[in-house]
């Protein structure tokens, strides 16, 4: 995709609204705007009354009444920080609360409470969530965190790309390659409702494409777990991400329009009638194909979705969530665009949908559960020919989706125990329609052609238990088993998990944990024949030992190291040599392989630190640092490093907000390069195309990968609305870094495919 030539529009049609809304900005006025919220217990999720509510380095407060209500106005607007405290809880300071002009900013505060077993001791100041103190191997950020990480365009998958847990791969795309595992190990839920992928031109089979659709103007917060995480989640091996939608304005009705390079779009938002809750509704869509012409782009991507929220209280103890997405990718290549390079041309469109609901039941005190019901689906048309007969080459027609049913629970039985417990049950429905044309692989090899018709109808089922217990204050541990069924390989498993918390002191916490992990092989692999269908669930097992020490009340440091030892790997007999779960990376989807074995190994261990300081004035930062090392077992019982390994990784992001109006950031990103297989340049030039030497399989490495993103935003301040304009250049020194090496065909010899150039973007959001 022409990156460069799309950013430059971006750029243009951006600067005609700069300079349309400068001189409007120049009469704007400053007037108030407030903060309106909710305290409620992080355990049970009650109403917190009492509780006071201040801004730092100020006389400005408020206390919660009865409901936990409270709120604060005639402030002026820009970003502020809320500390919040209450007898028998802990302290919590919520960053990034922006206020607006003549609007109201409602937020939700959760504060942890007190343990009551044992001696007590000091608590500092709440910057970074309950979960993240107590639960190992756990980042959380917040929505405006990620709304301004720079290089990310708001996606939530980039924004975790700077954090050390997570490999490196590619600029175009946004795959989670986390401690060693491929893209199709991470979990995704958006408000208790699983999203097998939240990315335009998704991956088939993985978590992975190159943009994500989730609107981040939405977004609560997001927590991420990279490992040891906790016996309610099942059927995946390496990493969580549970998202969480805000609720809509309960007061008043606003909306939003935005404009940068992923496109324009726009939303509302409201209160229901009768003040029984809120809604959100929100549209966006990509321009690149309107700007196809001028662009000179053959094929242009076109990309858009629809998503809402509504939430409606059906009493105070009882709340119902709905949610809806649904997003449109789309491509073609016509035969005369194609003419230019010979390659293949043809045409794509996926429609992915999820709608579901989650219903919030508060326990009096006890606790509380989600109960969830929903279905996605993804719908898949894409068939290309080759360019020198018209022939069909690739036809990939299949629909997956998915019912899918969750209960989790969570009670106090005693002080300082706690009893979570769930079962999730989900039918899936699969159908493929498949055609991959006799082709001639990297090795010169002629690979046949495969076909197949496929129709899945299976159930899946899990159950969990976990048991939560706090001897001590300084002590807390977790014990959990979790069970799963799966109907298309009869395979029953069992998990245990456990993690221990111990506070050392006021500062340091030492955490470790254990567990076992199982996971479905991706239906599209099962699918190529029969008798894959009988292939063992893969399985990895973490070791995770770590400790957090606040260096002060806004800045942690994390240290952690990990083992992940994997299991019932797929491996293919006719490429022996390959590793077939990293075969849905990057741009190409899994492969031709026909009859799967199941004995792969894997391994990876590594040691990553985090640290992190929160915006509590004027500057927010994070670095991370790590060293891994992953590698897998082949066929042949050699050890090959995996796909993802790096070795080493560092990022350095930063931010700078010197007043209410503008904020400077930068990210600096540095990895080691990954492994490859390099051409075989006798051949390569023999054939006059790219032939790979099976002799050196993924034994070089890529140059090191280095790169500077850099944003500055300015917010403009009028009488009703809110004008944010920011301009972000990625790859701010022009680092040429590769992505492959390839054979050119018309100058006949090898050269490197490089990777994004330096790229200029202006985004404009308005807040009405």
């Amino acid at each position: 995709m022409s990156i460069s030539s799309i950013a430059a529009c971006a750029f243009g049609v951006g600067g005609i609204l700069l300079s349309i809304l400068f001189p409007a900005a120049a009469c704007a006025q400053e007037p108030n705007g407030t903060i309106r919220g909710i305290v409620i217990s992080a355990e049970t999720k009650e109403p917190v009354t009492g509780a006071t509510v201040a801004i730092p380095d100020t006389k400005r407060g408020a206390v919660s009444n009865r409901n936990g209500e409270f709120t604060i106005d005639k402030l002026s607007p820009g970003g502020y920080s809320l500390k919040v405290t209450s007898v028998g809880h802990q302290p919590v300071v919520k960053t990034d609360i922006i206020v607006r002009p003549d609007r109201i900013t409602q937020v939700e505060i959760e504060l942890p409470e007190k343990s009551a077993v044992g001696q007590e001791v000091t608590v500092t100041a709440g910057y970074f969530s309950g979960r993240e103190e107590s639960a190992i191997s756990t980042v959380a950020m917040n929505a405006e965190e990620i709304r301004r990480a720079p290089g990310s365009a708001g996606d939530i998958s980039r924004v975790l790309n700077a954090l050390p847990s997570v490999a490196r791969t590619a600029d175009n795309r946004n795959d989670l390659a986390v401690r060693g595992g491929s893209p199709t190990e991470t979990n995704f839920t958006l408000d208790n409702i699983p999203i097998p992928n939240v990315n335009y031109f998704p991956q088939q089979g993985s978590s992975g494409g190159p943009i994500g659709f989730l609107n981040v103007d939405f977004i609560d917060g997001v927590e991420f777990q990279a490992g040891g995480f906790g016996a309610q989640y099942g059927d995946r091996l390496s990493s969580v991400v549970d998202i969480k939608y805000r609720d809509g304005n309960r007061e008043e009705l606003e909306g939003q329009i935005d404009l940068n390079m992923a496109g324009f779009g726009g939303s509302i938002e409201g209160p229901l009638p009768s003040g029984i809750g809120s809604f959100m509704l929100s549209g966006h869509r990509s321009y690149l194909d309107l700007i196809q012409k001028a662009s000179n782009y053959d094929g242009a991507p076109r990309f858009g979705d629809l998503q809402g929220k509504a939430t409606v209280d059906l009493d105070p103890n009882n709340r119902v969530t709905l949610l809806g997405i649904a997003a449109l990718s789309q491509f073609n290549r016509t035969y005369e665009e194609a003419a230019d390079n010979g390659g293949p041309f043809g045409e794509q469109q996926t429609l992915q949908t999820t709608a579901g609901g989650n219903w919030r039941s508060i326990w009096s005190g006890t606790g509380f559960s989600n109960t969830s019901l929903s279905f996605n689906s993804t719908n898949s048309d894409e068939e290309f020919f080759r360019f020198s007969n018209r022939e069909l080459s690739y036809r990939n027609n299949y629909v997956e989706s998915a019912l899918t049913l969750r209960n989790l629970n969570t009670v106090e039985i005693a002080d300082g125990q706690t009893l979570e417990f769930g079962i999730e049950a989900a039918r899936e429905m699969m159908n493929y329609d498949v055609f991959m044309g006799p082709d001639t692989n990297g090795t010169g090899e002629i690979t046949p052609a495969l076909e197949f018709l496929k129709e899945f109808n299976t159930a899946k089922g899990g159950a969990y238990l976990s048991h939560s217990w706090t001897p001590m204050e300084a002590l807390t541990t977790t014990v959990g088993m979790r069970a799963e069924y799966s109907s298309v390989n009869g395979d029953v498993t069992f998990s245990p998990r456990a993690s221990v918390l111990y506070r050392a002191s006021d500062l340091l916490n030492v955490k470790a944990a254990f567990g076992i992990y199982h996971q479905t092989l991706p239906m599209v692999l099962l699918a190529q024949d029969q008798r894959n269908e009988s292939l063992p669930s893969t399985r990895a097992t973490h070791y995770v030992l770590g400790a957090d020490y606040m260096l002060t009340d806004d800045t942690k440091l994390t240290v952690e190291g990990y083992v992940k030892q994997y299991s019932n790997l797929p491996l293919d007999p006719q490429r022996p040599m390959l590793s077939v779960i990293d075969d849905a990376a990057g741009d190409a989807d899994f492969g031709n392989y026909g009859t799967l074995l199941s004995n792969g190994e894997g391994r990876s261990h590594g040691v990553e630190l985090l640290l992190q300081k929160k915006l509590a004035e004027d500057f927010y930062g994070l670095v991370s640092a790590s060293y891994i090392r992953s590698s897998y077992r082949d066929a042949n019982g050699t050890w090959r490093d995996r796909m993802f390994d790096n070795k080493y990784l560092l990022s350095v992001v930063g931010g700078w907000r010197p007043s209410n109006v503008w904020e400077v950031s930068v990210r600096f990103n540095l990895a080691g390069g990954t492994p490859y297989t390099p051409l075989d340049l006798a051949e390569s030039a023999r054939q006059n195309r790219s032939v790979r030497d099976q002799g050196k399989f993924m034994a070089e490495r890529y140059p090191d990968y280095h790169t500077l993103n850099v944003r500055v935003d300015r917010r403009f301040l009028f009488e009703r609305s809110n004008l944010v304009i920011y301009l972000s250049v990625l790859n701010a020194y022009n680092r040429e870094n590769v992505a492959d090496y390839y054979w050119n065909r018309v100058k006949k010899q090898p050269e490197a495919q490089l990777q994004l150039g330096l790229i200029p973007v202006l985004g404009v959001e308005w807040e009405l």
